[in-house]
């Protein structure tokens, strides 16, 4: 696997809402880390780009630590932009990897070095500056903001001032979907105090294309076009979970119903009670595997059609062992295998089980 599908899966996972544990973060900022341009290899593209010496230079517009291999394609963004140019899509390479060793490996020194010298870079250019809100320096300029918010999350102003030239360029022309979702994406990770304001006026717009994915779904084309139409779903969800309003979808994932093969999300608000509870914390009513025809409900077949587990749930065994009808009955709640099935599947009922246990502790037990 390149640095770059890497970057792309690990994202992807990270948006969907899948949990990265710490061996694996480690593991990941070594192969980053490892995949870091030599210096001839920086200088074979700046000679190929035409921009030689560009490094001495105040307007430094391409990457020095991070060079996307260099065979004549440009590398889609996380959201599957597809760019026209070495500007975006070779900045798009390097922030991106570096936004990941700021999660995974901050304390590192090399890493350090390269998130400084990289912030001061940008600086210098047209679109980390918000000089340029024209062709794909705009498009640029939110792989910054992006950036930005990982690696510098203090500087509110410089943030602030990308959102103004994005809001002024994205105006002139009509933005593709797929940059759409890289803005509200952006929104989801930035500091609240700098975010409020644009959560508010993107909410409708983002509320109303969830709706109609609920009502209507959205026509697959492929396995790659599902998997970015997932993503954009799921950076629509993460944008709404910041209002407090909408806190019931976290934690949803959109799924290709089994009926019509279209990718939906839904909206309604769910009500996991103690009878529809599954031991997990979710409800066979709203689960995604029972939905795409994979699963017939946990209880129906003792747990042993969910594709995730070869020989049965591992977490339906567990409650059948300790007696429990779901795992928030259970002295051990929330265990390490708890946590770490949850988290592969993406379907977490953590909070629903706390609810339902507080909520009445003396609700039924599987019989011995």
């Amino acid at each position: 696997m390149t640095a770059y599908d890497l970057m792309i899966r690990t994202n992807h996972r990270m948006i969907c809402g899948g949990d990265i544990p710490d061996r694996e973060k480690s593991y990941i900022a070594r192969r980053l880390l490892d995949a870091r341009s030599s210096s001839a290899r920086v200088k074979r593209f700046y000679d190929d780009v035409r921009c030689s010496g560009v490094i001495e230079n105040t307007s430094r517009i391409y990457p020095e630590f991070y060079i996307p291999p260099h065979n004549g394609k440009k590398l889609r963004t996380v959201t599957g932009q597809l760019p026209k140019t070495q500007i975006l899509s070779s900045n798009m390479y390097e922030l991106e990897i570096l936004r990941l060793l700021v999660l995974f490996a901050p304390e590192r020194t090399e890493v350090r070095e390269m998130v400084g010298r990289t912030l001061a870079r940008l600086r210098t250019t047209c679109f980390g500056a918000g000089g340029c809100i024209g062709g794909e320096c705009h498009d640029t300029l939110l792989v910054v903001l992006r950036f930005i918010a990982a690696a510098a999350p203090w500087d509110m102003r410089w943030m602030r001032n990308l959102i103004y030239k994005f809001n002024r360029g994205a105006g002139k022309r009509k933005s593709p979907r797929a940059l759409l979702w890289y803005y509200w994406l952006c929104l989801s990770e930035l500091p609240p105090l700098v975010a409020v304001s644009e959560l508010k006026r993107n909410r409708e717009r983002v509320l109303r294309t969830l709706e109609r994915l609920d009502r209507q779904g959205a026509l697959i084309r492929g396995e790659a076009d599902r998997e970015r139409q997932t993503v954009g779903c799921c950076i629509m969800r993460n944008l709404l979970c910041g209002m407090a309003e909408y806190g019931y979808i976290k934690g949803r994932r959109p799924y290709v119903d089994a009926d019509d093969g279209r990718l939906h999300f839904d909206m309604s608000r769910q009500i996991v009670t103690a009878e529809n509870v599954s031991p997990c914390g979710r409800s066979c009513d709203f689960c995604n595997y029972r939905r795409e025809g994979a699963c017939r409900g946990c209880r129906q077949i003792g747990g042993r059609e969910v594709a995730l587990w070869r020989n049965g749930c591992k977490i339906y065994a567990c409650s059948l062992e300790h007696f429990a009808w779901h795992c928030g009955l259970c002295e051990e709640f929330p265990c390490n295998l708890y946590l770490r099935a949850t988290a592969a599947c993406g379907q977490t009922g953590l909070e629903e089980l706390r609810r339902l246990a507080g909520k009445d502790n003396n609700m039924k037990e599987i019989e011995r």
